[in-house]
């Protein structure tokens, strides 16, 4: 159940019974529930005929509407003649134009306008000294009330803004992925055939190798925006099992060596000779290791250099990625794993490979940081993950 402090200047003492109004509060999680409960208990207890909040309009407006009436009295007071109410501090009595008396209090929850909580009786019976004091020592109880309701209502709305969105984005990305993925099949088709039948071609075997680069890269952006709705949505599951991780860098290493050829960079890798035994998904490694160096590639200009680094330090496995391009744009490096992140010397991309890897090392139970050079340009990407001591070919077989 939640629990609500209440002020200090809550006088539980008083006539009116502090905890019952609470308690009616608490008891439903809708605005309008919670102000009619509350309206009710402070009706009965006061004795009047007829209890309303009052919200005030915006400025622009300048309107006034009842929010919600206690049920079962008759309201015999126009909204409108509660104006005057909102700027005064204390408690107001009124004796509005269809007879009877209103006692009127102004409230100030944290929402953009004023309330004001006033009690009617049809009869024109006087408010005495001591029921105006108990509706003022009443009134920090109510504003608590009416604030935490507020923000509950407030934040239930902003919930179903992001759930509609998220939804409608999902919905989105597995239409344009289906329809992304559907052209892929027959370019490769018949790349292939080219290759075939042109095998002594050097300029056609070029160009199909060309298109095939350019088809895989499509590809793993497809994958991609597809993980980073899968990751925010916290569906995305791992399947680990021991493996060694060089020969998972290894393997990403010499499928990127060939985008690096024709880029024109050198791609290193110092990697150790003995196996770097970890416990993760292989499929979901490789794609981090992928994402890193397709990175690097991508931001090094012609004729620098991209080395992929893996060694064992204490318990963990540490493999970094270096580059000798541009560096990191300061109003990137705050949110460099963040997705749709992109500095201004981006070069295509979305800005989406980071964050898909900066969520897989988070599941592995790792981390990763980048480092930049200095003035001189280039960064380093940095992952650690937990080592294990198993022999990953022991374990397989």
């Amino acid at each position: 159940m939640t629990r609500t402090t209440l002020p200090a200047n809550c006088d539980l003492a008083m006539p009116v019974p502090v905890e019952e109004v609470v308690g009616a509060a608490l008891a439903s999680a809708e605005l309008a529930e919670v102000c009619g409960r509350v309206l009710e208990v402070v009706r009965t207890e006061l004795d009047a005929d007829a209890a309303l909040f009052v919200r005030s309009g915006p400025p622009a407006e300048a309107s006034v509407a009842v929010h919600r009436a206690a049920p079962g009295a008759t309201v015999t007071v126009a909204a409108e003649e509660l104006a005057t109410v909102f700027a005064v501090d204390g408690p107001v009595e009124l004796e509005p134009s269809g007879g009877g008396t209103v006692l009127a209090l102004s409230l100030h929850p944290p929402d953009d306008v004023p309330w004001c909580l006033a009690l009617v009786r049809r009869l024109g019976s006087r408010w005495t000294p001591a029921e105006r004091d108990a509706a003022a020592r009443l009134r920090p109880c109510v504003t608590l009330i009416l604030t935490h309701a507020i923000c509950r209502q407030q934040l239930a709305e902003e919930r179903a803004k992001q759930a509609d969105a998220a939804s409608i984005r999902e919905r989105l990305l597995n239409v344009l992925s289906h329809e992304l993925r559907n052209p892929l099949a027959p370019i490769l088709m018949w790349t292939s055939t080219l290759k075939r039948i042109r095998q002594n071609d050097g300029e056609v075997l070029r160009a199909a190798r060309a298109i095939d680069h350019a088809v895989s890269i499509e590809r793993r952006l497809i994958e991609d925006l597809l993980d980073v709705s899968r990751l925010e949505r916290g569906v995305l599951t791992l399947n680990p099992e021991p493996l060694d991780l060089c020969e998972v860098v290894r393997k990403i290493v010499d499928l990127h060596r060939s985008e690096a050829e024709q880029a024109h960079l050198d791609l290193v890798a110092e990697l150790p000779a003995s196996p770097a035994p970890v416990h993760g998904d292989p499929m979901r490694l490789a794609q981090l290791t992928a994402n890193l160096i397709g990175n690097a590639l991508k931001f090094t200009p012609a004729g620098g250099a991209v080395t992929v680094r893996l060694l064992r330090r204490g318990d963990e496995s540490e493999l970094s990625v270096s580059d000798s391009g541009p560096g990191l744009p300061p109003e990137v490096a705050e949110r460099l794993f963040a997705p749709f992140v992109q500095g201004s010397n981006a070069h295509g991309g979305l800005g989406i490979g980071l964050a898909v890897a900066h969520w897989l090392v988070d599941l592995h139970g790792g981390s990763i940081e980048a480092r930049a050079h200095g003035e001189h340009g280039g960064a380093t990407l940095i992952v650690r993950l937990p080592a294990t001591s198993v022999d990953t070919r022991a374990a397989r077989s």
